[in-house]
């Protein structure tokens, strides 16, 4: 009798463990999903600091403009590595945009949707050309003083399209800092 009793106690934790594992794994799976346009820069923060850039690859869609490959680009940028200035940057500018500015990103307006995504360079992608058609709305951009992050939810997951200017937060916070204290 006592070894059936505490094989049924011994089931029954099992069967706990059991469903805490896999409900956890299925809660990490979710957290991995870069289905914001925040968790996609918290994200890249996070890869940037650890310098793993072949998994920030995955963050940054695939796109040639104007002869430029903008993936290639913005990860020699993060790495230091850019000749273009617009594509400089910081892992302190990416945490102050974080800590203080997510919610300037906007869904991205008519008038851009159709100068970029239906006249210009990224309508030539047939499937941003299909978002900015269809579902204008999975268009995100980040547009603060002279600060441009364009960002686009593809295949359930937002990708960072382009960035420039990054490093121009951390010139104006100073600014604002001082005209804070001024006061």
């Amino acid at each position: 009798m006592n070894l059936l009793k505490s094989n049924k106690i011994g089931f029954t934790i099992f069967l706990f463990l059991l469903t805490f594992l896999v409900s956890t794994c299925a809660v990490n799976k979710v957290r991995n999903k870069v289905d914001t346009p925040d968790i996609l820069l918290q994200k890249i923060y996070h890869l940037s600091s650890q310098k793993k850039y072949d998994e920030l690859k995955e963050c940054i869609y695939p796109f040639q403009a104007r002869g430029i490959n903008l993936q290639e680009e913005i990860i020699n940028g993060i790495k230091g590595e850019t000749k273009n200035p617009d594509f400089e940057y910081s892992d302190e500018a990416l945490a102050l945009i974080i800590s203080e500015h997510l919610e300037r990103i906007k869904p991205i307006d008519n008038e851009l949707i159709q100068k970029i995504f239906i006249d210009g360079e990224y309508g030539k992608d047939e499937k941003l050309n299909s978002i900015a058609k269809n579902n204008p709305e999975n268009i995100k951009i980040f547009d603060y003083k002279g600060i441009h992050i364009l960002m686009a939810k593809i295949d359930s997951e937002y990708k960072l399209l382009f960035w420039e200017d990054l490093n121009y937060i951390l010139e104006n916070n100073q600014t604002e800092d001082i005209i804070e204290t001024d006061r």
